[in-house]
């Protein structure tokens, strides 16, 4: 494994915040969250794995789809791509109302390194809930001044986006919340399922020969991988 230089040094940002609702109407939130014309970036999502442990909590993945425009520093490693890929793995615990994302980047995994967290978690007596958004990204580009305008370029884009989330975030809770107390179920949007066909396969390099595939349920030909299988 090859050393970063010196001068590469991981970037990390935390915001914190608190949410003027219960952990239950906070969770509720998150899975009501996209699609949402206010957070346009993120395009889709796909379930890959989703179950409750013995422990009754509920863990999932999913592939996030997101179109947006790269940092400028980014763009001659970008291959002229404006949608990039992500896994996001979540960690439900209604017991101890505490909830649990990470994301981290496919595309342009060669280039950087950038993972994402975000915990919610019960405070205040049950009244509020605490969010905490938590960054850090690392340039794979060895180059002296590149690698720290890379990061500088993915933090502050981090940063918009988070802070974007987090006003949708706060006004979609308090939505649900005053629904609950008026006995309405919360308005759920649910993205149009669609099956591309076989050979709309996406190569998000820099993997080599690797294959996302959005298509029917059956093993593609390439692998014997199914990402729609539970």
């Amino acid at each position: 494994m090859i050393e970063p230089p010196s001068f590469v040094v991981m970037r990390e940002v935390t915001i914190e915040s608190t949410i003027p609702v219960p952990w239950a109407d906070a969770s509720t939130a998150f899975w009501c969250k996209y699609p949402n014309k206010d957070l346009s970036h993120v395009k889709n999502a796909w379930v890959l794995n989703r179950y409750v442990d013995t422990n009754h909590k509920l863990h999932s993945k999913r592939l996030i789809c997101i179109e947006q425009s790269v940092p400028t520093i980014l763009k001659r490693f970008s291959h002229g791509l404006e949608s990039y890929f992500a896994v996001e793995t979540s960690l439900v615990d209604a017991k101890t109302q505490v909830m649990v994302l990470e994301t981290s980047n496919i595309t342009f995994s060669g280039q950087v390194a950038a993972d994402e967290k975000c915990t919610y978690e019960s405070c205040d007596g049950g009244t509020n809930t605490k969010y905490t958004w938590e960054f850090r990204c690392q340039s794979k580009i060895y180059i002296p001044f590149v690698s720290d305008r890379i990061e500088e370029a993915l933090v502050l884009k981090a940063q918009t986006n988070a802070s974007k989330g987090v006003e949708k975030m706060t006004a979609l809770s308090e939505e649900i919340q005053l629904r609950r107390k008026q006995a309405v179920s919360p308005r759920f949007i649910r993205w149009m399922t669609k099956y591309p066909t076989e050979s709309q396969v996406i190569i998000v390099p820099p993997l080599k020969r690797r294959y996302v595939y959005f298509g029917p349920r059956k093993p593609f030909s390439k692998s014997s991988y199914n990402p729609f299988s539970i």
